[in-house]
């Protein structure tokens, strides 16, 4: 149960009394997945059965799946999801070229902490942008300045231990997606300093 990771490569288990736990006579680790489940309890891939009261199915969850099952529809009616290809990306977490008018808060690449600080430089941000609509046609940001901050932003993150070792914090290719590799400063030093820079008016 020790893990073979850097520390907070992974969500990281803050507890007092889990090794603890462990440790205690009723309890037994099977460091095997499940194979099944019977009317009594669960058989582990070894194909041993064991006798339960109680199953708690914690299968995890989509964290790269950025939306869920939310569908955005840009310019020549081009699905968002379809664009990403299952690597979520944006400008700031905030933007998407070809989807003029749309702003997203707690996008992708902007998980870090605190969380509050991030909701509220994401929605001053798209605020600014959206006023801009009473006097032009859409909002959007340029394909180039997005590619350039996501290769940027990448570059970053593989010098972090989340690029060490498989997580919820990657997409299925490997990309980190959901982490923000500065502080909270930085973040929202960006996104006063990007509107001019970021935002296409027409």
């Amino acid at each position: 149960m020790t893990p073979t990771f850097p520390v907070e490569a992974r969500r990281t288990v803050i507890s007092d009394t889990y090794y603890a736990t462990l440790g205690r006579p009723n309890v037994q680790l099977i460091p095997h997945a499940v194979k099944g489940l019977t009317t009594h309890g669960a058989i582990d891939a070894n194909g041993d059965q064991h006798d339960l009261d109680v199953i708690v199915m914690a299968t995890g969850f989509d964290a790269a799946n950025y939306l869920g099952n939310f569908t955005v529809t840009g310019e020549g009616g081009v699905e968002l999801h379809e664009q990403w290809a299952g690597e979520p990306q944006a400008f700031l977490g905030l933007m998407v070229p070809g989807f003029p008018n749309f702003f997203m808060l707690y996008g992708p690449n902007t998980n870090s902490a605190p969380l509050v600080s991030f909701y509220e430089a994401q929605a001053r941000f798209a605020a600014r942008a959206i006023s801009e609509l009473r006097r032009r046609h859409a909002v959007q940001v340029s394909p180039a300045l997005t590619r350039r901050y996501n290769d940027w932003l990448q570059s970053r993150l593989a010098r972090t231990v989340w690029a060490e070792t498989r997580s919820y914090f990657q997409a299925r290719g490997g990309r980190i997606v959901s982490q923000w590799p500065f502080n909270a400063s930085c973040y929202i030093v960006a996104t006063r300093l990007s509107r001019p820079v970021a935002t296409r008016y027409r």
